[in-house]
């Protein structure tokens, strides 16, 4: 597969330092993708999304055929080392805690995972699809009315999130159980508020819209977000499928049929067992009976006594056998 990749992180216009990380590994069997928005304090949150990225990085594993377990472990690991650092120093580092977007790929197929309000989304003929759902406050306010999407960016509750790695010693990590297929030309986006929560969905689009490499989108998103006041960190990673995997396809036709076999066997198992217990009551030959049978054969070998020739008549014989050579 091959990918056309842009990323860019920055400060902002207000902020001092940068809570914001990412990371990406492109290897030829996988590829993972991984945007962290920490917050907790003046160096918290960028401890916190550092230590986000390392575990993920280092406890990712490509096993199985597709990858939602091996993303959903990583990101628990991640929780994990996040809540243990925080817990040395609970007065320093009180709050301290990352959102996570996560995006894998592998024989064609993508999966993604996230905590929090940062966002994946999808561009695909000419149109934009927003792939994670933010677990926030103002979400919960959005689904249940009281607010409607385009008052969202200016609610002064727009940046609580209801779940974040490293808070408790566990966290719901959601992980959709279906798998994405690609296609040629579709570009994924993860990126944190300080992008999404500045700018709407239909700007996003419109960019994309009216540029057409990565790199080219990726510093016109962060000028609209810089327009719209630059006040958080803002984080950017674009991917686009420029060539898709040649699956072997024999592997693939036996892998189905294999499928099928087992399914047949799964569906007609009753009938195999009612025709082999059919056979044995015409043959007036019960399962009971064949294992009595059995049973008693063996009792009857058992008990059959064997000889056991005297060291004399053995020596005899081989006496014999030497005078006839």
């Amino acid at each position: 597969m091959q990918l056309a990749v842009s990323q860019k992180t920055d400060t902002g216009l207000k902020r001092r330092n940068n809570q914001d990380n990412m990371m990406y590994i492109d290897q030829n069997h996988f590829k993972l993708f991984v945007v962290a928005d920490g917050m907790g304090g003046y160096s918290g949150g960028e401890i916190a999304s550092e230590i986000a990225i390392s575990s993920i990085k280092s406890t990712f594993e490509n096993k199985g055929e597709n990858l939602f377990k091996p993303l959903k472990y990583s990101i628990t690991q991640a929780n994990r080392n996040i809540y243990m650092e925080a817990s040395k120093n609970p007065e320093k580092y009180k709050g301290m805690g990352t959102t996570v977007v996560a995006l894998a790929i592998k024989n064609n197929k993508a999966y993604i995972a996230h905590v929090g309000d940062s966002r994946i989304y999808l561009h695909r003929n000419n149109s934009l699809m927003r792939l994670t759902r933010d677990h926030s406050k103002i979400q919960r306010m959005i689904d249940s009315g009281i607010i409607h999407q385009k008052d969202a960016q200016n609610h002064p509750e727009a940046n609580i999130i209801t779940r974040a790695l490293g808070i408790n010693t566990g966290v719901n990590i959601e992980v959709p159980n279906k798998h994405i297929d690609i296609q040629i030309n579709d570009i994924f986006l993860l990126c944190s508020d300080g992008l999404c929560g500045k700018i709407s969905d239909e700007s996003i689009e419109a960019v994309f819209n009216h540029k057409n490499h990565v790199d080219d989108i990726c510093e016109q998103l962060f000028q609209k977000a810089l327009d719209a006041g630059g006040d958080d960190n803002i984080t950017v990673q674009l991917i686009q499928v420029e060539s898709l995997d040649s699956i072997n396809k024999k592997t693939k036709k036996n892998s189905k049929e294999k499928k099928t076999i087992m399914n047949w066997i799964k569906k007609n198992m009753f009938a195999f067992i009612f025709i082999i217990l059919a056979g044995l009551l015409v043959l007036n030959y019960t399962p009971m009976n064949f294992f009595q049978s059995a049973q008693d054969e063996m009792q009857s070998i058992l008990n059959t006594p064997v000889k056991i020739p005297k060291i004399n008549e053995v020596k005899k014989q081989a006496d014999d056998m030497m005078d006839n050579i």
